[in-house]
């Protein structure tokens, strides 16, 4: 009713329902008809799905050549073919979602995670970016599916590329503060950067601890802490996706954990995280 009565008050004059009406139609009447997706549209349209395009692609690449077919008119047809029982189209987009998000649930999805007043990390050191120290760390939690059960804590060195990884009996922002304390322990730390996961909720108690300044990446930007998702990837090697972490010995996490340490890396100029690490130091650790 509020966009009605806005659309037809030009220079905020008094609304007249006679005038809307006659508005109304001539838009509709120059409106172009729209473009039904069947025949050989349909049939590019498949196509290119199973290319891995998105329906924001194929749309961008039809009105190249004169079909003027929005993305959105993509996922209603998609997921309309999906409800029929036609064809599971769902499964070649890119989150293969069999069903879409409300507006509703998109916006509690976006607004996950964030919550305020965080130590942001537009208020970091710039010396942490110059990677020329020991002791800027980045922190993260690779969790099991539908984060159920227990999880492994990431924390990466930015200079070295040192990595600790311990296993977290819960995702509670308790166990997460405590192991945090546990694996940086005797080491030189000056920062710590963290995701807004709500695991880290008790940054407080850990910076307090271990005398290091905490600060979060901004929610879904993952390539500011580029580091620790980089190792996170690697790790994902020995705990692919859909592993359940119940099911993973400290055994096996410290076995990891030695081999990324002793990994030759080319950003280190092919010596080991271990290496660099001890060079920096000055003695002979071994994790």
């Amino acid at each position: 009713m509020s966009r009605e009565i806005r659309r037809n008050r030009p220079g905020g004059r008094l609304y007249r329902a006679a005038k809307a009406a006659q508005r109304a139609e001539s838009l509709r009447i120059n409106q172009h008809p729209r473009h039904k997706i069947s025949g050989s549209v349909e049939k590019d349209l498949v196509a290119s799905l199973k290319l891995g395009w998105s329906p924001e692609q194929i749309s961008g690449r039809w009105k190249q050549n004169g079909i003027a077919i929005t993305h959105e008119t993509i996922y209603q047809f998609i997921y309309r073919k999906s409800q029929k029982e036609e064809q599971n189209l769902y499964l070649f987009l890119p989150r293969k979602r069999k069903r879409r998000r409300s507006h509703a649930t998109h916006k509690k999805h976006v607004l996950a995670g964030k919550r305020l007043n965080l130590p942001s990390i537009e208020d970091r050191p710039e010396i942490v970016d110059t990677r020329s120290r020991l002791g800027d760390f980045e922190r993260d939690s690779i969790v099991s599916p539908r984060r159920q059960g227990s999880g492994i804590l990431t924390i990466v060195d930015r200079k070295s590329r040192l990595t600790r990884i311990g296993k977290l009996p819960t995702l509670d922002s308790n166990d997460a503060h405590r192991l945090t304390v546990s694996l940086l322990k005797g080491l030189p730390i000056h920062t710590i950067t963290n995701d807004n996961g709500p695991e880290f909720s008790m940054y407080e108690q850990t910076s307090k601890l271990l005398g290091a300044d905490i600060f979060f990446s901004k929610p879904y930007s993952s390539w500011q802490r580029g580091t620790n998702e980089n190792t996170n990837g690697l790790i994902r090697r020995f705990f692919p996706k859909g592993t359940h972490f119940n099911s993973v010995s400290e055994k096996d996490i410290r076995a990891v954990e030695k081999l990324l340490n002793s990994r030759p890396r080319k950003c280190l100029g092919f010596r080991t995280p271990l290496e660099v690490h001890n060079e920096s130091v000055g003695c002979c650790n071994e994790f």
